[in-house]
């Protein structure tokens, strides 16, 4: 049985068991079908959670002390869904940046930057290297990103910072 409060404030008790006494194991089998849900590729679950972590609240689980085991689950559901809300905040954003931009040089340099992840730093070489167009066209392009918040100023002369979608 697990209690439940909230500021002190009794909510109500869940029956719940992760040894077997629930039917062998279906609440487990629940929540890992929960994460096998928000994580398509299952081996790159170790991104949501450390596994020692796993093994120690689900130990705790077995003798009796859900509570670690339930919190340690939900921290992985909520960390999986703020994973899937940033992509789908950059993908809105991407889309309207685009339509923006339309065939421009500065829509072509979005096209290559949304590929990168946020945080990402590159160099301005980049583009003078790759696309066919001016310095001060180049320029022109790197500045409109900045004033749109895609990119921002590196620590170093020529660099600069991916950042479509700010932190949540």
């Amino acid at each position: 049985m697990l209690t439940f409060e909230h500021g002190g404030t009794y909510i109500g008790n869940l029956p719940v068991s992760l040894n077997g006494g629930d039917g062998n194991g279906r609440t487990a089998r629940a929540f890992s079908t929960l994460v096998g849900l928000i994580h398509k590729d299952l081996s790159k679950i170790k991104d949501a959670f450390a596994v020692e972590e796993y093994y120690d609240t689900l130990m705790l689980g077995t003798q009796g002390d859900l509570k670690p085991f339930l919190l340690f689950y939900l921290n992985c559901v909520n960390q999986s869904l703020l994973k899937v809300l940033r992509e789908l905040q950059r993908y809105d954003r991407v889309k309207h940046l685009t339509q923006l931009l339309r065939k421009s040089i500065a829509g072509t340099m979005l096209q290559i930057i949304s590929r990168m992840e946020d945080g990402d730093i590159f160099q301005r070489s980049l583009f003078d290297n790759t696309l066919q167009a001016s310095k001060p066209s180049v320029t022109q392009s790197l500045r409109r990103l900045k004033e749109l918040g895609v990119i921002k100023s590196g620590e170093k002369r020529g660099d600069y910072i991916v950042c479509i979608v700010d932190e949540l």
